[in-house]
């Protein structure tokens, strides 16, 4: 009895030192990585506003930048979230990961207008904007699949988080967003 006593507490102390190494990566993932995100976005409305004298239309033009500016509020809310989840005490974690989870799904949906809404005559704008839009999509949902699902989350939130997509660094980050503005030949919103 002693023994299966033993062999379950080291199979629980390993439960618990895998999800403690998780949550101080998905932490540390999201402290580098959204404020990249944010960079990303702000190049996007910089290279919305230069459309403008491209032919796009104004009103089309505003709408990305209020849209932009709605993602930016996002990503500073999931930062803002993040550090109080850091310094919270165990009763206070999940309904931090519910507004952390929210946040960046909130986020999700905005930077997904910006490509319903943005369209402009010059290909190789349109298609910068919607790789860095794209980008900035796929690194928030690896920072999200390695969240831990908040309480009651709903099966397709469980699914994002069932297989934790490996994230990449926020300089890996910074490379596939300049890659994807240099190759567009707008170098000039590399980051």
């Amino acid at each position: 009895m002693r023994k299966v006593s033993k062999g379950i507490l080291a199979v629980a102390l390993s439960c618990c030192l895998v999800l403690i190494g998780c949550s101080a990566a998905w932490l540390q993932t999201a402290i580098n990585d959204i404020p990249v995100v944010v960079q990303i976005v702000t190049s996007i409305l910089q290279l919305v506003s230069a459309a403008q004298g491209k032919g796009a239309d104004p009103v089309v033009i505003q709408q990305v930048a209020n849209i932009g500016a709605e993602a930016q509020k996002d990503l500073a809310l999931v930062q803002s979230l993040v550090t109080q989840y850091q310094a919270a005490d165990a009763n206070a974690k999940p309904g931090l990961l519910n507004e952390i989870d929210t946040a960046i799904t909130t986020a999700q949906m905005n930077l997904n207008q910006i490509l319903v809404a943005f369209h402009v005559g010059d290909p190789a704008l349109q298609a910068t904007i919607a790789g860095s839009v794209g980008l900035a999509l796929s690194v928030l949902l690896e920072i999200q699949s390695l969240i831990p699902p908040p309480p009651n989350a709903p099966a397709t939130r469980m699914a994002v988080s069932a297989k934790a997509l490996k994230p990449r660094t926020a300089k890996q980050i910074r490379q596939e967003f300049n890659f994807i503005v240099q190759s567009h030949g707008f170098a000039s919103a590399a980051i």
